[in-house]
């Protein structure tokens, strides 16, 4: 058990299954695991991910950072990394074209938690 939830490994079949059958506010699938010194590695790490699996330029996104014991000074700039990294992949892999940036009602919030040495990315709802 994690603060804030749970963690576990399985199946697409059974994060399915848990969405549909479960009490949880939410079911997040973690994409991207590593370790940052910088802000700097938080965007090399979020431009590895394929992102354009999971939503297309048309979503508009808004980054969502939370943090325990990191050293970053802010967790506003990191939040932009990532938000930069998103964007710069979707340039290169779609012709030019980038999600927009909308911190209100955003179609996709991608989910990202730093610790002292560690990097969690999840996207999260879509709609």
């Amino acid at each position: 058990m994690r603060r804030g939830g749970v963690l576990l490994r399985s199946s697409w079949r059974d994060v399915m299954r848990l969405n549909l059958h479960s009490l949880a506010q939410r079911v997040l699938v973690q994409l991207a695991y590593a370790q940052y010194r910088s802000e700097q590695d938080l965007y090399r790490i979020a431009s590895e991910v394929a992102w354009e699996i999971w939503f297309t330029p048309k979503h508009s996104i808004k980054v969502e950072m939370t943090a325990q014991h990191s050293p970053l000074n802010s967790l506003n700039f990191a939040a932009l990394k990532i938000k930069d990294a998103v964007c710069d992949r979707f340039r290169t892999k779609s012709q030019g074209v980038r999600p927009s940036v909308d911190t209100r009602w955003p179609d996709v919030r991608i989910h990202a938690h730093v610790t002292t040495d560690r990097l969690f990315a999840v996207p999260g709802h879509l709609g």
